[in-house]
């Protein structure tokens, strides 16, 4: 997560939050123009955690889901794909916020996704 760019103390605040699990396993998915995202630890069997619609333009991605949007930087090498926090829209109090964007970096931008065959 601090390779990714989020702040040590939120790396910290997100860790308190869920734990350390030895395992943390996502996965995205595009079809079409839809995306799902999906994650899985040692305790929970991969599940669908957000999905909604995408749009890249050049290196820019943009995520919607039901209530929020992530603009996300894409670096594309073979077969990884790195994303980068650009942006985002969340809801609630700054205090929600702040967790929001902590939680889209660590799923979105914390290590390169790989193409599955």
């Amino acid at each position: 997560m601090v390779a990714a760019g989020i702040d040590r103390r939120d790396a910290d605040s997100w860790i308190d939050e869920v734990g350390s699990p030895t395992r943390y396993s996502f996965q995205l998915a595009f079809t079409g123009t839809a995306f799902s995202h999906s994650e899985e630890t040692p305790d929970m069997a991969m599940q669908v955690g957000e999905s909604g619609t995408f749009t890249l333009s050049g290196n820019e991605l943009v995520l919607t889901n039901a209530s929020d949007t992530y603009t996300l930087q894409t670096t594309l090498a073979d077969d990884e794909l790195s994303l980068r926090w650009v942006s985002s829209t969340e809801q609630g109090t700054p205090q929600d916020q702040a967790k929001h964007r902590r939680y889209t970096i660590a799923f979105y931008c914390s290590a390169p996704f790989r193409r599955q065959p």
